[in-house]
């Protein structure tokens, strides 16, 4: 797999991200801190259990060790994380079903009612994005639970609130902050202004966390700018996945025909419009549309992925057939 290539117009190139990357390893702390002896930036912990490990970037010894603080933006922040991760191949490190791979996103340049739209529309699309997913990071994960219709709802009042001028930025964001173990979490936001999303699952194939990690950070970008103003929450978010008739202005529309161009199975319209909002939209070109079309398919052929993951098979094509007219 090849590294995946971004747009030199991309507005959000330079936007920081800051990762935490969870693995097995059966060996002792000191010997995985021996083999990151050449990165004393980076943090060790344990996490749940004996020998489940996290690693992430300290910002004091960054700081300390006058590192450039462009190891936060995404290309500097792979070929970083790829030195590491060779580093910790000495101790064997491995991905397992429950490992975590944590992109918190920088927001401190978006106002809160950007923020809010990029949290709403999480909501909007989040069975959507676990499409990519495997199901041990969402399906009874207490520690990535699906956003609930509440919280949407509170971001929104909060933002609407502060539009009005009733709440001040800082009430704002006291009023948000604090929801961590969620595909979203708002834990670091009054803080660190960063969102993140904790529903991406480790790997060792560091191509793997450079797609997931330009998604992310563009999700933010595409979500936080698409709108002018501030959106209201949607009311069913399971609707992105449905493969039914629905009506508009009064006339029956079937979502589910086959698309003309369309070779493969039979594509339900709404389901294939949600998948391309977030990983043709969001993932800048159709390399990483393919990408994220492979994956779901994988997932769904394993049984690890979402059941409507079958339905998807051949949208990339359908796009490429689009823009070719």
């Amino acid at each position: 797999m090849s590294r995946p290539r971004e747009r030199s117009s991309n507005i959000n190139a330079m936007r920081r991200c800051y990762i935490e990357l969870e693995f097995i390893s059966e060996y002792s702390r000191d010997d995985i801190l021996r083999a990151l002896y050449p990165y004393p930036e980076v943090r060790l912990q344990r996490e749940h259990g004996t020998n489940h490990w996290e690693v992430n970037l300290d910002p004091e010894k960054v700081a300390s060790n006058n590192i450039d603080t462009d190891i936060y933006t995404s290309d500097t922040l792979i070929e970083y994380w790829e030195k590491v991760i060779s580093a910790l191949r000495q101790v064997e490190c491995r991905e397992s079903a429950i490992t975590g791979y944590h992109i918190h996103v920088d927001v401190a340049d978006l106002n809160p009612i950007q923020i809010s739209n990029v949290y709403t529309k999480f909501y909007e699309y989040q069975y959507i994005m676990q499409l990519t997913i495997p199901k041990s990071r969402w399906d009874n994960n207490v520690n990535c639970k699906p956003v609930t219709a509440n919280m949407a709802d509170n971001m929104y009042e909060s933002a609407l609130r502060w539009k009005q001028g009733r709440l001040s930025t800082e009430e704002f964001f006291d009023n948000v902050e604090g929801w961590k173990f969620y595909g979203i979490s708002t834990n670091h936001i009054r803080d660190y202004r960063t969102l993140e999303f904790r529903w991406p699952s480790f790997t060792v194939d560091t191509d793997k966390l450079s797609y997931t990690l330009l998604l992310y950070r563009n999700l933010v970008d595409y979500f936080g700018n698409r709108y002018k103003g501030l959106q209201p929450v949607a009311q069913n978010p399971m609707f992105r996945l449905s493969t039914a008739e629905h009506f508009t202005d009064g006339h029956r529309t079937d979502y589910a025909k086959r698309n003309r161009h369309t070779k493969g199975p039979r594509l339900s319209k709404n389901l294939w419009h949600s998948w391309r909002q977030i990983y043709e939209y969001a993932a800048e070109n159709l390399d990483q549309c393919r990408y994220w079309e492979s994956r779901t398919k994988r997932l769904g052929n394993h049984g690890i992925g979402r059941g409507e993951s079958c339905l998807i098979n051949g949208i990339t094509r359908e796009i490429r057939t689009r823009y070719a007219k």
